[in-house]
């Protein structure tokens, strides 16, 4: 046997095993925990309202209505009188429509138009929990604001304006690339979830992620006014 080539002892090799093994299950039981603390680490809802429309001296109609799975969501439509268009707010990943109540009555009285706004699931009074919620909860979600809006009488003649911020700009994005709208206002967008979790949790194996959000990805797709 030529010098420089020998084989490990078998000794040798043995004690690897158990590091090989450790080393495995680590790697399974840290991509098991990314997966289940996702969206804790995404979604940030809040359950009580801390306003209505009415603390800015606006009417409102309260609505009730059903995502496109069938899960009952709540939402705000403020009206504008003679109003030709139709504001759908698509709002951030953080705390709930009471939150907006003093933009809603800025964007009211800025645009003259009406102004819809609703919680996804397991935020503020809409039905379900934070475990509940993904990234297709939220298109559903979109979808079921949507199908409510044209089916009201109030609203059906208007044209529909998609508003998202922040992470709801990604759900508006991919409910524009479905389902046209007169126009679409992005504010805080982002390009990808992955870019925003590089910046902020630069130690998450990237590829472990299932929420997606890929809107640079979409926009393309998307033929409205932007």
């Amino acid at each position: 046997m030529l010098a420089g080539h020998m084989i490990p002892p078998f000794r040798t090799m043995l004690w690897r095993v158990p590091l090989l093994v450790a080393v495995c299950l680590t790697g399974i039981l840290g991509a098991v925990m990314i997966l289940g603390l996702e969206k804790f680490a995404l979604f940030f809802p809040d359950r009580p309202l801390g306003a209505t429309p009415r603390s800015e001296g606006l009417a409102y109609d309260d609505v009730r209505f059903p995502a496109s799975d069938g899960v009952m969501l709540h939402g705000w439509l403020v009206p504008a009188p003679g109003a030709r268009v139709t504001l759908v707010w698509f709002h951030g990943n953080a705390g709930n429509i009471g939150d907006r109540v003093h933009n809603i009555g800025l964007l009211h009285r800025v645009l003259g138009a009406n102004v819809f706004i609703f919680d996804y699931r397991g935020y503020g009074q809409s039905q379900g929990s934070r475990s509940d919620l993904s990234e297709d909860a939220t298109y559903r979600d979109g979808e079921g604001a949507l199908a409510h809006l044209r089916a009201r009488p109030d609203v059906s003649g208007t044209r529909l304006v998609y508003f998202g911020r922040s992470l709801g700009a990604a759900v508006a994005v991919e409910l524009a690339r479905t389902q046209p709208p007169a126009g679409l206002i992005l504010e805080t967008a982002f390009t990808t979830l992955k870019d925003v979790a590089r910046v902020h949790y630069p130690f998450v194996p990237l590829w472990f992620l299932r929420t997606k959000y890929e809107s640079l990805r979409k926009i393309p797709e998307v033929r409205v006014p932007l």
